[in-house]
C-alpha cells in the first residue's frame, strides 16, 4: 500500500506541458454523416498511439504526442500510453 500511495503522489505531482484541446461544445452532438465517417475511422485505427515524454531530468514536466505507429513513438524517444490519439481523454494526474 505504501508504494502504491507513492507512486500515487508522484504522478499528482507530473506537470502537462502540451497544449490540449479546448472543447467549446459537446463535439458528438449535432453530428454529420461525414464526422460520424471521421469519428468510425479515428476510432478504428489501431496503430496510432499516444505516448509520454519527459522533459526534464527530474522526469515532472512531460509532453504527449501522437504518433502513427508504436515503432515511430519509441524511435523519438516517448513511451506508450495507450492506443489512440493523445491529450483528449486525460493527464497523469487522473491516472
Amino acid at each position: 500500500k505504501d508504494s502504491e500511495d507513492y507512486a500515487i503522489s508522484q504522478f499528482m505531482k507530473k506537470e502537462f506541458t502540451s497544449s490540449a484541446p479546448l472543447y467549446t461544445h459537446d463535439p458528438y452532438r449535432n453530428l454529420t454523416q461525414q464526422m460520424e465517417k471521421e469519428i468510425d475511422a479515428y476510432l478504428n485505427n489501431h496503430e496510432q498511439v499516444c505516448a509520454l515524454k519527459y522533459i526534464d531530468e527530474q522526469k515532472i514536466n512531460y509532453t504527449l504526442a501522437t504518433f502513427p505507429t508504436p515503432a515511430e513513438a519509441e524511435k523519438a524517444g516517448y513511451v506508450i500510453t495507450h492506443q489512440g490519439h493523445c491529450a483528449s481523454c486525460s493527464t497523469t494526474q487522473d491516472l
